[in-house]
């Protein structure tokens, strides 16, 4: 989401920072992926790959794309940066 708020930034220096803000959010969740969900649950990766989203985040993730899609960017900002 980090990278849409980065081609919808209004100014260079918005994207340059919604840039740099997107690769620190690309490693810090990847490395969260690698490590939290193996500590906290008795399912293999395998297994955890194959379950599917909650509610819940589907709706926030659904909730997240349209702003990004139809609203200002500092509304898209609002729902996607906490």
């Amino acid at each position: 989401m980090i990278r849409g708020l980065e081609d919808k930034a209004p100014t260079p220096d918005a994207r340059e920072k919604m840039s740099r803000a997107a690769a620190n959010v690309s490693l810090v969740e990847a490395k969260r992926h690698e490590t939290l969900p193996t500590e906290l649950s008795v399912l293999s990766a395998e297994v955890r790959e194959k379950v599917e989203a909650s509610p819940t985040c589907q709706g926030c993730t659904n909730f997240q794309q349209t702003a990004l899609a139809v609203a200002p960017y500092e509304v898209a900002f609002a729902s996607i940066v906490p």
